[in-house]
């Protein structure tokens, strides 16, 4: 059996290059910077501008972290589990952190968290997995509930032998998808609530030119109508006061796993939960 060391705070590791995307031409807003007209449909829409993208846990690397550190004291084996799940591999070596933090079998591509509404941060993503469909949506429910199972444990809320018969029915849940099919960046899965806004002056050649960046733009994941995120953000609110007013969302994290007869994962169901 190998010999696992605990991570530290601050040990994230890399990430890697993200694709680039696109908003479509009706996604951006045009203003004028001095009050004269924007240039024509025909120049609007021969600029594109980019999506600022950024890698999302599912489960956060602290969730992550702080339960390796407790069990490479007592449950090596939940250890070298971890390792084989999120580096997708059959090594059993000490990895360093890059093989987990940025393990693709628990991330998804979406807009900058400093433009996304409902940041998890250290939380798990509670905007999972409603929104997503087909096989990939039955892997990040699975995560989400191993990351609830990690966090019990970890805050011992559960007991080792509970914990490590619940651990082996969500690791092969989480197994199905390759990370590449998970940690990708699907447009329609994401609610544009307020556009980019471009602002245009002309140049000293009397061109049109943008003047500096567009304005951040706010997302949401598709599984909220409007309405309701209405209820929960507040312009200008700020970070504590918006984990404050999505406890909610948050505590539901939008799955909720119902065993049904033993350790046969065919029999594991999800249920998913809505606001």
């Amino acid at each position: 059996m190998p010999s696992y060391q605990t991570f530290p705070d601050s040990e994230r590791g890399d990430s890697f290059e993200i694709p680039k995307a696109y908003y479509a031409p009706n996604e951006v807003e045009h203003v004028s910077s001095d009050g004269s007209p924007v240039p024509s449909q025909q120049v609007l829409l021969s600029k594109r501008f980019e999506i600022e993208l950024a890698r999302h846990h599912i489960i956060s690397w602290k969730i992550i972290r702080e339960c390796w550190n407790k069990c490479v004291k007592s449950l090596d084996g939940i250890c070298t589990e971890l390792v084989r799940l999120l580096s997708e591999s059959r090594s059993v070596e000490q990895p360093d952190a890059d093989k987990l933090c940025w393990a693709k079998p628990n991330l998804i591509i979406g807009p900058l968290g400093n433009h996304r509404m409902f940041d998890p941060g250290d939380e798990i993503d509670f905007e999972s997995p409603i929104g997503i469909k087909g096989a990939r949506q039955l892997h990040i429910a699975a995560m989400v509930e191993l990351g609830k199972l990690l966090k019990a444990y970890t805050a011992d809320q559960i007991e080792s032998k509970e914990f490590q018969r619940r651990f082996h029915i969500m690791l092969e849940a989480c197994k199905r998808q390759t990370g590449d099919d998970i940690c990708i960046f699907v447009r329609e899965e994401w609610t544009l609530n307020m556009k980019p806004i471009v602002k245009w002056k002309k140049s000293f050649t009397g061109d049109y030119e943008t003047d500096g960046k567009p304005s951040p733009p706010l997302w949401h994941r598709g599984s909220y109508s409007p309405s309701t995120v209405a209820k929960f953000w507040e312009p200008g609110v700020s970070r504590e006061g918006m984990y404050k007013n999505t406890a909610k969302l948050r505590q539901h994290n939008h799955t909720r796993f119902i065993e049904s007869i033993g350790n046969d994962i065919t029999k594991a169901k999800w249920r998913f939960l809505t606001t």
